[in-house]
């Protein structure tokens, strides 16, 4: 049987794509149905814990989370503009997801989660990163140069392997003064189902040679951003004293954006959210 925290996943998802209420006795049935339990069990404690489990999420989010519970069923929000959660749980179960979702639509809400948390002002640069405004890789970076005024120009003018230089936000917190020392803070990014095995992709160093100086008197913080609902331990192993991870939870917490790309495919892959696998 599938974790706890995934069955209410897909709970979540399947009362989203049907766009009827689901209840707790309805999920004793799948359970059952799906052979979770065997005859001389009973589908009611797991139930009872999925359902819990949801009661935790509606808590923990208020009105950014796009359900209802009363501890017996759930049910839609229609009123809800929370599309970032719908756009994170798609992320974990549906099918169809392409690169652009992955990196474009989902850093975009990742900067917008950190960029609230941070406060300051945020920049993608992460792969791939040309817009119709901006067409050079050192452009970019000027950017980056004009949030951290310390580090000067640019001395890159291509993409380390034609990619990024391995990191994908940079959220700088200044001073009305725009001097050193203010916050930096410097975001990967991972959608697959591995990304707790996963470390960064290289070091902030390696980053700020892409500069003419390192902002060395600045405080700098990494953090990972992901789709996925992490456990207490999963944070753990990936965070420390400078650095941190933002699952779904957090992400929902500081951010409702999402783009149209993603709550189009969103709405392409509703049929296949209402044949799920509960178990």
């Amino acid at each position: 049987m599938k974790a706890i925290g995934e069955i209410a996943d897909i709970v979540e998802l399947r009362t989203w794509a049907n766009q009827l209420p689901y209840s707790r006795s309805s999920l004793e049935q799948d359970l059952k149905a799906a052979s979770a339990c065997d005859e001389d069990d009973d589908a009611e404690q797991p139930a009872q814990a999925v359902f819990d489990e949801i009661a935790f999420r509606s808590q923990l989010l208020g009105s950014r989370y796009p359900f209802a519970t009363d501890g017996l069923r759930l049910s839609c929000d229609f009123a809800s503009v929370a599309q970032a959660y719908l756009f994170c749980l798609g992320l974990c179960w549906l099918g169809g997801i392409t690169n652009d979702l992955r990196s474009r639509e989902f850093e975009a809400m990742a900067l917008s989660a950190a960029k609230d948390y941070f406060g300051g002002d945020a920049i993608r640069v992460g792969a791939p990163w040309a817009t119709d405004q901006i067409r050079a890789y050192d452009q970019l970076l000027q950017l980056v140069a004009d949030l951290i005024p310390e580090l000067g120009p640019p001395t890159r003018t291509k993409a380390p392997a034609g990619g990024d230089g391995g990191w994908d936000i940079v959220v700088a917190k200044n001073f009305p003064d725009r001097t050193s020392p203010r916050v930096i803070a410097l975001g990967n990014c991972a959608t697959g189902r591995n990304w707790h095995t996963k470390g960064r992709e290289a070091e902030p160093a390696s980053f700020w040679h892409s500069f003419t100086h390192h902002p060395v008197m600045d405080v700098q913080i990494s953090f990972l951003a992901v789709p996925f609902a992490a456990s207490r331990e999963e944070k753990r192993r990936k965070s420390g004293s400078a650095c941190m991870v933002f699952d779904r939870f957090r992400i929902c917490a500081h951010t409702s954006m999402v783009g149209r790309n993603a709550i189009d495919w969103l709405e392409s892959q509703r049929l296949g959210a209402q044949d799920l696998d509960i178990f």
